[in-house]
């Protein structure tokens, strides 16, 4: 697992250089995240790191302001 962060630290890491946002996240149900990535069985899914352009004209949003998920999340399969 030590090494799993270091690798997420290098991606961030590199991201950041090209001028890519990330964020780290910890996937606490194994099962459900290998099944929604479709990742082989007898594979651990504990870590993943979001990636995107940041939106440098993006207003803070207002109270009940939230966009929907399908206007935000992008996603790709294992």
């Amino acid at each position: 697992m030590f090494d799993i962060g270091r690798a997420a630290q290098n991606i961030m890491l590199a991201a950041k250089a090209i001028g890519v946002a990330s964020c780290p996240i910890t996937l606490h149900r194994d099962n459900d995240a290998r099944s929604f990535l479709g990742a082989p069985a007898g594979t651990i899914v504990r870590y993943a790191v979001a990636l995107g352009y940041p939106d440098e004209n993006a207003q803070p949003a207002m109270f009940g302001g939230r966009k929907g998920a399908q206007d935000v999340i992008r996603q790709d399969r294992y």
